[in-house]
């Protein structure tokens, strides 16, 4: 059901020219969804933006120090 939907998707996006890109931040866990442009390669949009993955990860990293500060 979710594969077809995102093949669906896939198609739209391609007969617009521009194509999806599914990706998971390791550090983070997020997953992100990038718009491109396939003549440029360009990323055109990207869910969640870079700079909200930076600010989860600086979270995470804060939390991990004060864990063990605590410990």
């Amino acid at each position: 059901m979710v594969e077809s939907a995102v093949n669906r998707i896939q198609e739209f996006v391609q007969s617009m020219e521009r194509n999806l890109s599914f990706s998971v931040d390791h550090s983070s866990g997020h997953s992100i969804v990038r718009v491109v442009d396939p003549t440029t390669r360009e990323v055109v949009r990207q869910v969640p933006p870079q700079e909200i993955i930076e600010i989860a990860r600086t979270l995470e990293y804060v939390n991990s120090v004060l864990v063990s500060k605590r410990a």
